[in-house]
């Protein structure tokens, strides 16, 4: 997650809609295209008994980086993009790099090509939080560049990695993950240096949730399904305790939050919770002197599609995704899906029983017309089913 270096910055959040909360004039963001190193050899390696599922690892997020790093990055940098121009380049780069990757890997290295592209997954939502933060006024303009190149960092500088985390890491992205919360929640103080509403709040700590659940899975989805599962229950009812809250508008909003905080607290870090020092994680590693690993069994893979959105001119959108398993073609029910507008982080919904997420109540400021490739939607996955993007048009008419 982001380290927070001002008195400025806050959290990030979940609701199942959210308002744009400020204008902003979107610069045209670059179409990015990844060109991803070569893994023949590797694999060449693989088929003869060598372990080179690091090797691969390391060599494909490095590129992403460098790629992150002299493309959106520096656009963002020099002015040539805004916050949300910034998000629709790094979208569009890590789409290309999961279609590299599945071309080099799939189908026989199944589990490396996921960890590899919740890698890249796990960014994205890092700095689409980022950026909802500086969209309601709590990161200054230079700090949202300096944390985004913090956030592209850390695929290769850690602490998170696909293979390896110390287990202590778990616990101490956590502890930021709820210092940063709390933090957010006191800009509903009225001697708040950037006051904010209460929906400001909710879809702030929601986006803040989902950077969260990216990071945990980037870690332990594949090796630690129990884990991610866990984080999984966890995430999603603070987020869906932000949304009810959000939805009731009470005075008293801000020791709700505090205490939906501490629920989740008590579930993942506390003294006897998933991370906590007396924990299952913990009390695994006191006896075993380290976290084994146990791979997920196979895994459907899923699909997002027929992502996009509809507004009238001067009205809100509805944003909609349809979650699909590869396997049996079926719509996946009771999942989040994120999704982003132009960039601008628009909130999360939860599939039906056909697998359709619907967000309502999106303000866009387009014009009459097709917006193409304007839609994003992410699915971080879960311990029964592969992570997912997709993107499509917003139409207004």
């Amino acid at each position: 997650m982001n380290n927070h270096k001002s008195e400025r910055r806050r959290a990030r959040g979940r609701v199942f809609h959210a308002e744009v909360l400020e204008g902003r004039a979107l610069l045209t963001a670059a179409t990015e295209s990844f060109t991803g190193p070569a893994l023949s050899g590797l694999i060449a390696e693989a088929w003869r008994g060598k372990n080179t599922s690091a090797a691969a690892i390391n060599l494909m997020v490095g590129s992403l980086q460098t790629q992150l790093t002299k493309g959106p990055l520096a656009d963002l940098t020099s002015g040539a993009v805004d916050g949300n121009g910034f998000i629709q380049e790094v979208q569009n780069l890590e789409a290309s790099f999961e279609q590299d990757v599945d071309r080099q890997l799939l189908p026989h290295f199944a589990n490396v090509d996921t960890m590899i592209k919740l890698q890249g997954q796990r960014v994205v939502a890092d700095l689409i939080a980022l950026n909802q933060q500086d969209s309601v006024g709590l990161l200054l303009n230079t700090d949202l560049a300096a944390s985004a190149k913090t956030t592209i960092a850390s695929l290769t500088d850690g602490p998170i990695h696909a293979l390896g985390t110390p287990a202590g890491v778990y616990s101490s992205t956590t502890q930021r993950f709820e210092s940063n919360l709390k933090s957010l929640v006191q800009a509903l103080g009225t001697s708040a240096t950037t006051p904010l509403t209460v929906a400001q709040v909710a879809a702030t700590l929601t986006a803040e949730a989902e950077a969260y659940r990216a990071e945990i899975h980037a870690a332990a989805q594949v090796t630690h399904p129990q884990i991610s599962a866990a984080v999984d229950k966890a995430v999603t009812n603070l987020e869906n305790t932000a949304a009810s809250i959000a939805a009731s508008g009470t005075t008293d909003a801000q020791a709700k939050f505090t205490t939906a905080i501490t629920t989740f607290d008590t579930a993942i870090l506390d003294n006897n919770g998933l991370f906590g020092p007396r924990g299952a994680v913990s009390r695994v590693v006191a006896q075993r002197g380290f976290l084994p690993a146990n791979p997920t069994a196979h895994r459907p893979s899923t699909t997002l599609s027929k992502v996009s959105g509809t507004a009238e001119s001067g009205g809100n959108a509805t944003l909609t995704a349809t979650l699909t398993s590869a396997a049996s073609g079926t719509g996946v029910a009771g999942s989040t899906v994120e999704f982003t507008l132009d960039g601008a982080y628009a909130g999360i919904a939860v599939t039906d029983a056909n697998g359709v997420a619907t967000l309502t109540n999106v303000a866009t400021t387009a014009s009459a017309g097709t917006d193409v490739g304007s839609v994003y939607a992410r699915f971080a996955g879960n311990i029964g089913f592969k992570p997912s993007i997709g993107s499509g048009d917003l139409t207004v008419s």
